[in-house]
């Protein structure tokens, strides 16, 4: 019996749930400890935590000039309802980015944003708004934010 291949077509490269799960994999690979032996785990030191600045408003974190902190990463919700154009349906992000860098003593410049996001329209308001997709799917960038966080004083 021959045995067909079946090709989907796509010559635009890898589909978002590839990436998606690409990236998930990377993620888990970089967030796992090290596997460490009974003998080595208790001559460990504790490591010294420091709190994320999402959780800490009054902190300027890094607070060194030349610190830098960046995230990666993906997101998919499903049921996500866009309030403006009143489409709704499975929102994937890839490629969401969280800067923050230390540029001077107090200092932090913070950049928020997503490289590319995809909604596939699942239902739409009963009432839709001109100049917005009715089905299928739409891709954009997503929104870029740029902040300048300067610390004036001291926490008390």
């Amino acid at each position: 019996m021959p045995t067909r291949s079946h090709s989907s077509g796509n010559s635009r490269g890898a589909q978002p749930g590839v990436l998606l799960a690409l990236m998930l994999v990377l993620a888990a690979c970089a967030a796992s400890p090290a596997v460490a032996s009974p003998r080595e785990d208790h001559q460990r030191r504790p490591a010294s935590l420091s709190a994320p600045s999402f959780l800490n408003t009054n902190t300027l974190w890094p607070a060194l000039p030349a610190g830098l902190h960046l995230n990666l990463a993906g997101e998919m919700r499903s049921r996500w309802r866009a309030p403006l154009s009143g489409l709704q349906g499975r929102l994937l992000r890839l490629g969401v980015i969280r800067l923050d860098a230390g540029v001077a003593e107090g200092v932090v410049l913070q950049v928020r944003g997503a490289v590319l996001q995809q909604l596939a329209i699942d239902t739409r308001a009963s009432q839709p708004r001109p100049g917005f997709p009715h089905r299928g799917t739409t891709r954009d960038a997503g929104d870029f934010s740029v902040a300048t966080i300067v610390r004036l004083a001291q926490n008390a």
